[in-house]
C-alpha cells in the first residue's frame, strides 16, 4: 500500500496556483518587516508557493530554511517531498525522519504521518532512520531552531519598533509600497504580542497546529506511541 499524502490538506493552497498564505496570519500582515522577523512563516511561504506550481527543487530549498527556525508545517512538507519523491530521487527513510521532527511538539496529525511512514517502512528502512535520524533532529530540532527563530523577532522588533512612533509618541500608520501603491498597516495588529513574544507565538501555532486538520485524507489505523517525540526516532 502506498500512503496517500494528499494536496488538499490546509498546508496547501485551495484551488491550483492561488497564492498561498501562512494560516496564522492575515496575509495583509505578510510584509517586508514581519517576513523578516518571522523566516519561518516567510520560507514556508515562499515554499508552499513554489509547490503549489511543481517547482519541488525550489520548494524544498524554502522549506529547508523554514526548517532551520522550528517550522513545523515546513518539516512535514519536507517528509512528504522526501517520501514520495517529489523533483528528487524518493528516499522514505529520510521522509520518515522530516516528519519524525515535524511531530516533535505532538502535532496531531504530522504525528499520525509519521506513524503511518512507520509503518510502510521495512525493518531495513526503520534502522537507517535510527542512524540517520539523530543528524537531523541536532540540526533542525527545537532545541536550536526555537533560539534562532526568538533571535530573528527581537532583531527585526528592535530596528522596527522605534520608527513606529511619531514625536508625541503616537503610533503611526505602517505604510508598505510592496507591489506598487502604498498600503496602510495598523501597527497594534502588526505588533501584536502573539505575533512577537516568543511564548505567545508558540501557543498561536499550537492552537492551530494540535487539534486534527480539517479535510485529513485516512491514512488508516495510526497506533499511539508513548515514545517521546525527540531526538532518535523510536526503536520498535
Amino acid at each position: 500500500m502506498v500512503l496517500a499524502f494528499v494536496v488538499s490538506l490546509p498546508l496547501h493552497a485551495q484551488g491550483g496556483n492561488e497564492e498561498y498564505f501562512p494560516p496564522e496570519v492575515d496575509s495583509s500582515l505578510m510584509i517586508s518587516g514581519f517576513r523578516a522577523g518571522h523566516p519561518d512563516l516567510d520560507f514556508r511561504k515562499r515554499g508552499m508557493d513554489a509547490f503549489n506550481k511543481h517547482h519541488y527543487v525550489a520548494a524544498r530549498t524554502a522549506f529547508l530554511r523554514a526548517a532551520r527556525y522550528g517550522d513545523k508545517p515546513s518539516q512535514a512538507m519536507l517528509g512528504e517531498i522526501h517520501w514520495k519523491g517529489l523533483g528528487i530521487q524518493r528516499d522514505p527513510v529520510l521522509g520518515y525522519v522530516w516528519m519524525f521532527l515535524a511531530a516533535e511538539r505532538g502535532y496531531y496529525d504530522f504525528r499520525a504521518w509519521s506513524e503511518a511512514y512507520w509503518h510502510e517502512m521495512s525493518i531495513e528502512q526503520r534502522q537507517q532512520a535510527q542512524e540517520r535520524g539523530p543528524a537531523i533532529v541536532a540540526a533542525f530540532g527545537d532545541a536550536v531552531a526555537v533560539p534562532r527563530l526568538e533571535q530573528a523577532m527581537r532583531r527585526e522588533l528592535q530596528r522596527g519598533t522605534g520608527s513606529m512612533l511619531d514625536s508625541s509618541g503616537q503610533s503611526l500608520m505602517i505604510l508598505s509600497y510592496e507591489g506598487g501603491s502604498p498600503k496602510g498597516v495598523d501597527p497594534q495588529r502588526f505588533y501584536a504580542a502573539q505575533y512577537w513574544r516568543p511564548a505567545e507565538y508558540r501557543q498561536l501555532q499550537d492552537r492551530l497546529w494540535k487539534a486534527p486538520l480539517q479535510k485529513r485524507v485516512d491514512v488508516g489505523p495510526v497506533e499511539d506511541v508513548s515514545a517521546p517525540v525527540r531526538g532518535t526516532p523510536p526503536e520498535r
